[in-house]
């Protein structure tokens, strides 16, 4: 049997906003904190990037943090879930994140893993295969993509 397929209104994602920032400004210190790492996670690994002149990751970095972002942010997660069960809500409850199915998680996080190192050898395959002359890529990202034959 299938499952009921249940309906929302257009106002629903915004309440689902409206909650979410809440949590935020309850506990900025784990909100903004967690925004923090991930940006300096970014930060680094982009700084990394450029130095090493490994241009063509550049645009697959980008795809996998949105790919890594939901089973990186157990943690938020968990502080929704806290708050809404009424519980206390701190750096020492929420990491790691208790999950009701640790090994779903561990699996979601490795098949994560394993896809976005895919999407990784495949761009820099087809950066390989289409950028046929030299080009400074980090000078002009947005020339080299929209005013190039080759982007």
């Amino acid at each position: 049997m299938l499952p009921k397929i249940q309906h929302i209104s257009m106002e629903q994602p915004w309440q689902w906003i409206a909650k979410g920032w809440k949590d935020l400004w309850s506990t900025p210190s784990i909100g903004l904190g967690y925004g923090f790492v991930f940006f300096l996670a970014g930060a680094v690994l982009s700084f990394w990037a450029l130095q090493l002149a490994y241009t063509s990751l550049m645009l697959a970095m980008i795809g996998g943090f949105f790919l890594i972002g939901p089973f990186a942010a157990t943690g938020l997660y968990e502080v929704s879930r806290r708050r809404a069960a009424g519980q206390s809500v701190g750096w020492s409850d929420i990491l790691p994140p208790e999950a009701a199915s640790p090994g779903q998680l561990i699996f979601i996080g490795v098949a994560l893993m394993l896809f976005y190192m895919a999407c990784i050898r495949i761009a820099t395959l087809l950066f390989a295969l289409f950028v046929h002359a030299e080009f400074d890529f980090t000078s002009d990202p947005v020339l080299f993509l929209l005013g190039t034959q080759n982007g």
